[in-house]
């Protein structure tokens, strides 16, 4: 049988990690929109600079998905800033780890995507555009 005090402390340790958590996902749904916003700006950059190197229909279609995914992202945001209480806090970190995954699928294919085997600067490019997008988040 557990003693009062050591179930107290755990009540205790319980209750703080909630408390962190809620915490934790409050900032992650106040910063998201900024992310999302250099996600659009970055995306339509990396389509613009890569056109004349890619197919119109991979181009579109990477385009597209990383949109869809914003647009997505955004919904999320939207109905937390709207009523965070509406699920519960788990819910709201798996939905934005959800979120966070599928862009990373996305980023983490434009290197197969894009990558000239015959342009340097491209090359180099994409580089740095993938460090950016890895160092960023």
């Amino acid at each position: 049988m557990m003693a009062p005090l050591a179930r107290n402390r755990e009540e205790k340790q319980r209750e703080l990690s909630a408390a962190l958590l809620k915490k934790q996902i409050e900032l992650i749904y106040e910063n998201l929109s900024s992310s999302l916003v250099v996600t659009l700006i970055v995306s339509v950059l990396t389509a613009v600079f890569y056109r004349a190197e890619t197919q119109p229909v991979l181009l579109l279609s990477w385009l597209l998905a990383m949109h869809g995914i914003v647009l997505l992202r955004f919904i999320g945001l939207r109905q937390y800033r709207l009523r965070p209480d509406s699920r519960s806090v788990a819910e709201w970190y798996r939905l934005f780890i959800h979120g966070s995954w599928a862009a990373a699928l996305i980023w983490g294919n434009t290197a197969f995507i894009f990558f000239p085997s015959d342009n340097m600067l491209y090359q180099a490019l994409l580089a740095f555009l993938m460090t950016g997008v890895a160092v960023v988040g």
